[in-house]
């Protein structure tokens, strides 16, 4: 937006814009050098400051805004004397407030050409058909100077013109009528161009024009006498004793009540349309005062808002202070009734002083018959905090005489509690411990679950076969993974029911630590479960399942395997043709050398170096126990 800027050594700013015309250019640099010329960054300054020092003042504003608009107006002014065309000035504004973004900043130290909450004001203002020719500032000082000496002026001769018009009356005109007529008094009528003293009507203030009201009834009173009179004259003429000396009289006092009632009507007339214009604009004031109402009324409902929720806070506070408070008073109830974690421990002025001091003294206090003690009374005691910690701390130590608490732990009302003593047992390894981590793996947290099965693989007793076991059909992902993770450590056959059945599991991991586990246990009672799985749709589970056939050597498995080679892909290719290897006997280097014949370079490759690291023999004994003979050596044979 074009403006003017600075004070001292006023710039005039303007947009980076090529595609402005000479007559552009030249009604921009005329108005906003008018403004230089007549120093209004200086002004607007001042004015500004005035609003800062007199904000409470609604005048103080008012003045302002009319000043902001005079201003423009008097440059619009300048550029027009200029030789400007009112209409093509009025276009380049238009466009110039159009096309280019006003500042936010230009009221406070710059003077913008063209706001748009001053732009059709100014537009009516510049293409108006009555305007006038602008007033020079020598001449506008002098009106000032004369209107300020005239008004003090008046202002001192107020009181006693006032009080002689108080005892001033109305001149009465009398007219001579006959005696069969009443004398009617009249005020006289001053003409519409002149402004009367005073009329018929209620006296008015100085400056005040008559109600219209008033005017209204001295005109219906005229025509009444203007009729009466006429009767009056008619019926002279039809008398004609009557002097003719009256009958002169009445006429011109009918002429004269005629030229009263004229003029009457002529200012009703002007008074009619007076009453209009005052009437439109005391519409717009009540519009403009309506719409003031309405931002105070909603200034003042933000600020209801925000009393309300100053009050909806202080509540807020002034509950959880009470709830501090009961508190406060709860504890200093139960001073009395603390007791020593540790021997060299005193009583504790505030409850959740001596409980961190206690949770301080089981981390770091010297694990001695006595302090074992502690820890295991620790464990009922009220905070689930110190018994956490007391649970912790017998885990870490491995103390076996608190194997039977840590089992009532698993127990507790809180989770954490319940998780930190299966971790705690799993470290003891103790088996008599087994049957209470089974009963915990129904507990409602998967994170105690968890912890259990863990625990019941660290112990490595054959009695925790069975809870792992229906540990496979937790509702946990990750906990099955873990229990079939576990049963292969214990290579014991009673789980190999339970992960044959995992192999379908819906969780792909589930069903892949399922294959490894039977892998390790080696039971050729799981070779159907395997081959069936050599067809899922994982390939991580395809190869557990081929390594752990394998790891069987079972001939019940070449045919499953040989079928799965048809379609297996990547890394699962070469773990069936190892598994087929480890295998051997007459089927396995058959379905190999079956391969080799129309399967990929890749699968041919892995075929040959099978066949070349293994020595094969037509009459290959079956092992006696495959699940105790060790994995095969694969020893190269010589070139």
């Amino acid at each position: 937006m074009p403006m003017t800027w600075g004070w001292w050594r006023p710039v005039v700013l303007v947009p980076a814009t090529g595609d402005w015309s000479t007559a552009r250019k030249r009604v921009v640099l005329l108005h906003e050098l008018s403004h230089v010329g007549r120093h209004d960054c200086v002004w607007q300054f001042v004015a500004n400051l005035a609003v800062s020092v007199y904000w409470f003042n609604p005048l103080v504003w008012l003045a302002v805004r009319a000043q902001r608009v005079e201003r423009e107006r008097a440059c619009d002014d300048a550029v027009l004397q200029a030789g400007t065309r009112a209409s093509s000035y009025a276009d380049h504004l238009l466009e110039i407030a159009r096309g280019h973004r006003e500042p936010r900043w230009s009221g406070i130290a710059a003077v913008a050409m063209a706001r748009r909450s001053q732009l059709e004001g100014r537009l009516l203002s510049i293409l108006a058909p009555s305007r006038r020719p602008p007033t020079s500032r020598g001449l506008a000082v002098a009106v000032t100077t004369a209107m300020t000496v005239a008004i003090v002026s008046l202002a001192a001769v107020t009181p006693s013109v006032r009080a002689a018009s108080r005892g001033e009356g109305a001149p009465v005109v009398g007219v001579a009528a006959p005696a069969a007529y009443t004398q009617v008094a009249v005020a006289p009528v001053a003409p519409a161009s002149e402004a009367p003293a005073s009329s018929t009507a209620p006296r008015e203030g100085r400056g005040q024009q008559p109600e219209p009201e008033a005017v209204q009834a001295t005109l219906e009173q005229a025509h009444a006498e203007l009729r009466e009179l006429q009767r009056a004259l008619d019926d002279q003429r039809g008398q004609p004793d009557l002097a003719g000396q009256q009958s002169v009289e009445l006429e011109a006092r009918r002429d004269q009540l005629a030229r009263e009632v004229a003029a009457l009507e002529a200012r009703t007339r002007q008074l009619e349309g007076a009453a209009e214009s005052l009437a439109g604009r005391q519409d717009l004031r009540v519009a403009d005062l309506e719409a003031r109402l309405q931002r105070q009324r909603e200034s003042v409902r933000q600020v209801d808002m925000r009393n309300q929720l100053r009050m909806h806070e202080m509540e807020l506070a002034r509950h959880e202070l009470e709830q501090a408070t009961e508190r406060h008073q709860a504890n200093l109830h139960r001073l009395a009734d603390d007791r020593l974690v540790v021997e060299d421990l005193r009583l504790r002025v505030h409850e959740e002083m001596a409980r961190v001091q206690a949770r301080v003294a089981i981390d770091h206090a010297p694990l001695d018959p006595r302090v074992v003690e502690l820890l295991i009374e620790s464990l009922s005691d009220d905070d689930a905090g110190v018994r956490e910690r007391a649970v912790q701390k017998l885990g870490r130590n491995q103390v076996p005489a608190a194997a039977g608490p840590l089992a009532e732990a698993l127990r507790d009302t809180e989770a954490g509690v319940r998780a930190e003593a299966a971790w705690a047992l799993g470290r003891l390894r103790d088996p008599t411990v087994v049957a209470a981590l089974g009963v915990a793996l129904d507990d409602p947290e998967p994170r105690v679950r968890a912890e259990v099965v863990q625990a019941l693989g660290r112990i490595r007793d054959t009695a925790a076969v069975e809870p792992l076991v229906a540990a496979l059909a937790d509702s946990e992902p990750h906990i099955r993974r873990e229990a079939a993770e576990a049963l292969g450590k214990f290579r014991d056959v009673g789980a190999v029911d339970g992960l044959v059945a995992a192999l379908t599991d819906s969780d792909p991991s589930v069903a892949r630590h399922a294959a490894e586990a039977l892998g390790q246990i080696r039971d050729p009672a799981a070779v159907e479960g395997l081959v069936a799985a050599l067809g899922h749709q994982d390939s991580h589970v395809v190869e557990a399942s081929a390594e752990a056939l394998g790891r069987i050597c079972s001939e019940e498995a070449v045919d499953g395997l040989t079928a799965a080679l048809r379609n297996a892909e990547g890394v699962a290719v070469q773990q069936i043709i190892q598994a087929l290897g480890r295998i051997g006997g007459d089927r396995s280097l058959e379905a190999l050398i079956g391969v080799a014949d129309d399967a990929s370079p890749a699968v041919r490759q892995a075929v040959i170096e099978t066949l070349s690291h293994q020595r094969w023999s037509h009459r290959i004994a079956p092992r006696p126990n495959p699940r105790t003979d060790p994995d095969p050596v694969v020893a190269p044979t010589p070139d």
